[in-house]
């Protein structure tokens, strides 16, 4: 039904739903889709619940605001394609024609993230309504193989399939602020800056990357670009055991243009679908450190990232110092993100997600 038997030469009507339209990592995949599939003559619509701000993505289409118990007339377009809990959610409470082929894309691994905002029982509990909301799409997509095979527990496989995140090169034709820049050469000095660009929340691993600059020599500093709910216990904790060593910058728009400062970024979460702040550094030839997580080793190979135990703060600084004199897993790690992870291979795999 629908583009199961749809011309291949035909623009597909394309519908994404999203939770709204703030600068976050999943809204940046869906205007690279956007951008991408107009790109191809495809047409984009996106729809979002949230009240809109200042700070807010601009999509080069149509952009409507629905609420989730109101149902919306979709039947126009070919695919409705859902990113996270409220838009899957609103595919479950308004069936779609079957002529309108609906996929989603699961953005991270639910249960362990909410097991870290919920605890582990109400966290369980809402992995499993997370994964309910998607009883009705046709196509879930997850961002790897191995997520794949994690989901296949609670969804039919053939309903399962993967798409990597694709990355860009910074837009070094916006210069940093002259105010930024000075105050990371400040801090840095003739030392070692180690970079992490996230929203600071627990299953980042923050805390681990502070209490391990307190086992590197004093030359070595930390850069914390971001915001978010532990923002303020982050604070705390590096006023406590790293007073002076850690500069937290704030979020910022387009970050990527900062990891060129960096001499490591380091990449400690406790769990990642993808990582696009990661595949950033690598195409700015950045030594990485990661934890070695699910999925991971998947994208990376151990010649072009130094691996730690997650929540391993001595072997997390023990692998700063390593990357510190590994320039060549640098580069290997940027040609492989040049080689596996464009937009245009995304975009692509979508199209072949979309036309079923």
């Amino acid at each position: 039904m629908g583009l199961h038997h749809a011309r291949e030469d035909r623009p597909v009507r394309i519908a994404y739903i999203i939770p709204s339209l703030y600068r976050m990592t999943p809204n940046r995949v869906v205007l690279q889709l956007v951008k991408g599939m107009m790109a191809r003559g495809h047409v984009c619509h996106v729809y979002y619940f949230d009240r809109s701000t200042s700070d807010c993505m601009a999509f080069p289409c149509e952009t409507t605001r629905i609420r989730l118990w109101k149902s919306v007339d979709l039947s126009a377009y070919d695919v409705v394609h859902t990113h996270g809990l409220r838009p899957n959610l609103y595919v479950w409470l308004h069936p779609h024609p079957a002529t309108v082929r609906t996929v989603a894309t699961i953005h991270s691994y639910v249960f362990e993230e909410f097991r870290f905002i919920y605890g582990r029982a109400l966290g369980t509990l809402f992995g499993h309504l997370f994964v309910r909301t998607l009883s009705r799409h046709d196509q879930v997509v997850t961002l790897s193989r191995h997520a794949v095979d994690h989901y296949a527990r609670w969804i039919p496989r053939r309903r399962l399939t993967f798409c990597y995140n694709g990355v860009e090169d910074a837009d070094l034709s916006v210069p940093i602020p002259l105010s930024d820049r000075q105050r990371i050469v400040a801090h840095k000095g003739d030392g070692v800056l180690v970079a992490n660009v996230c929203f600071f929340d627990k299953i980042k691993g923050l805390d681990v990357l502070i209490r391990a600059l307190t086992l590197l020599p004093p030359s070595f500093r930390l850069l914390l670009i971001g915001g978010g709910a532990e923002e303020k216990s982050l604070r705390r904790l590096a006023d406590r055991v790293s007073p002076g060593r850690v500069l937290f910058l704030g979020s910022r728009r387009q970050a990527s243009r900062y990891l060129p400062l960096a001499d490591v970024f380091a990449q400690t979460s406790w769990s990642e679908g993808f990582c696009l702040s990661m595949a950033e550094a690598a195409l700015a030839h950045v030594p990485i450190v990661s934890t070695d997580i699910p999925g991971m080793r998947e994208k990376y190979g151990a010649n072009e990232v130094t691996y730690f135990p997650a929540g391993d703060a001595q072997a997390l600084a023990r692998a700063i110092e390593t990357a510190t004199s590994q320039r060549t897993r640098a580069d290997r790690a940027c040609q492989s993100v040049r080689q596996r992870f464009t937009v245009s291979q995304m975009v692509s795999r979508y199209e072949q997600i979309y036309r079923g």
